[in-house]
């Protein structure tokens, strides 16, 4: 089966790179693959005769922030290691690390339109040298699995979910049925995952999400960071300390069709609005801003940006007629969130919720849409503190339902902290990556 997978990837092999190539979207996808071949972090270590101890592969940013501890405990040991990953979203993180650990780290590309059997750059079998692979969720490449089946590979997946596999087409419960089965650890991403795992598949695996204390420890130091990568942030944290925590609310990941949630009824005297967009480019936020200013006829609309000027402005006007400021900034939601009580995450009235564990672990009570068939953050959520996390199905009773909330007491996140420390250092013990403990630190 496998054998005729290799054919069918090389009778269309032609078609993408040279008919198919002058296409924007293939040609920027060809490019990004080729880069294996010329990136000095990219030579596999076979070329040196080394082996490494684990290779991961990821397809996204989240997904490397799901793998992170575990990949950095390995680096921090200083075991030679390989980061597959299938997205050119994440490449400028990867490269990063690279340069950070360039005697033990090697990076690789997935060829998903390159692939050429027994080509070091576009082969994954022929690159991959490590004898344990960690994937993932759920990408399940025919050339990984066949590599992580092989005799003497430790096959591990990570943050693992059977979320929506009652679902699935037949055939298609049949393929993820073989993938699990073929891994020799699992961990789930919830405890409800795990039951599903048993009930559904019969396999016994761990749970836990490494999320939590990722998240925790990057906004232990939300100040330092925003003072540095948040223009004028010291302006910024006094004006919302003229509000209660729990009056200050922020929408974040929020899209334009969103804004529906921003009412005139909105008491801007004794409550901070703030929205981080989803897209900031020059276009989607001057669509977004539109659409705030015709929601909000009687208010004035705020840009908090990288020119100082315009800020320091916006808190004089701020100060005599109050109005949602939209904060035109990238990389600071997560500590963000560490200044306000209350947080919409964006997403959940359209194909899928944002990430609900950063306004939860920062101690704000979350509210979303309905579509979180795809998040077990929100299932994490909901199994540990319920009362932290509220479904808003129609956007215009977003404010309603944060005004009606604001009074109330909302259940210590401490204990949970705790014992996702102690389930931490138990799971990387069990999955005997890298050779010394963490100390905690990721």
């Amino acid at each position: 089966m496998f054998r005729l997978y290799q054919l069918l990837r090389l009778f269309y092999y032609p078609f993408f790179n040279w008919l198919f190539a002058i296409l924007p979207k293939v040609r920027s996808r060809l490019e990004f693959e080729r880069h294996n071949k010329t990136c000095e972090y990219s030579k596999s270590f076979k070329n040196t005769s080394q082996v490494a101890e684990v290779c991961f592969e990821v397809s996204s940013e989240g997904e490397l922030e799901q793998i992170r501890p575990v990949l950095m405990k390995a680096l921090r040991c200083g075991s030679l290691v390989e980061l597959v990953y299938a997205s050119d979203s994440v490449d400028k993180q990867c490269k990063a690390l690279c340069k950070e650990y360039p005697q033990n780290l090697r990076i690789y590309r997935y060829p998903l339109l390159t692939y050429f059997p027994g080509r070091s750059w576009s082969d994954p079998l022929s690159w991959i040298s490590a004898k344990k692979l960690v994937l993932c969720r759920y990408d399940f490449f025919p050339e990984l699995l066949r590599y992580g089946r092989s005799t003497g590979v430790d096959f591990i997946l990570l943050s693992a979910s059977l979320k929506n596999f009652d679902a699935k087409a037949s055939l298609v419960k049949k393929f993820y049925s073989f993938s699990y089965k073929s891994f020799d650890k699992i961990v789930a991403a919830t405890d409800l995952d795990q039951e599903r795992f048993r009930d559904r598949l019969g396999l016994e695996v761990k749970s836990f999400d490494f999320r939590p204390l990722v998240i925790e420890s990057r906004q232990s130091k939300a100040f330092s960071v925003l003072s540095d990568k948040f223009p004028d942030f010291d302006l910024f944290l006094s004006l919302s300390q003229n509000f209660e925590k729990r009056n200050r609310l922020v929408f974040g990941s929020f899209w334009d069709y969103e804004t529906e949630a921003v009412l005139e009824t909105f008491d801007f005297n004794n409550n901070l609005i703030c929205m981080v967009p989803h897209k900031l480019d020059k276009q989607s936020l001057a669509e977004m801003t539109t659409k705030v200013q015709q929601s909000l006829p009687n208010h004035p609309v705020y840009e908090w940006n990288h020119d100082s000027n315009n800020n320091a402005e916006v808190i004089r006007k701020f100060v005599k007629k109050p109005g949602p400021i939209i904060i035109n900034l990238k990389g600071v939601l997560c500590e963000l969130y560490t200044i306000f009580g209350a947080a919409f995450v964006g997403g959940g009235h359209g194909v899928s919720v944002h990430s609900l564990l950063e306004p939860f672990m920062a101690g704000c009570m979350v509210y979303c849409g309905p579509r979180v068939h795809r998040s077990t953050e929100y299932d994490l959520i909901i199994q540990k503190h319920p009362d932290r996390l509220r479904i808003v199905d129609r956007l215009e009773n977003v404010v309603e339902n944060f005004k009606s909330d604001i009074s109330t007491q909302l259940s210590d996140i401490t204990k949970f902290i705790e014992d996702a420390k102690f389930r931490r250092s138990e799971v990387l013990s069990w999955l005997e990556i890298g050779n010394e403990e963490t100390n905690g630190a990721f």
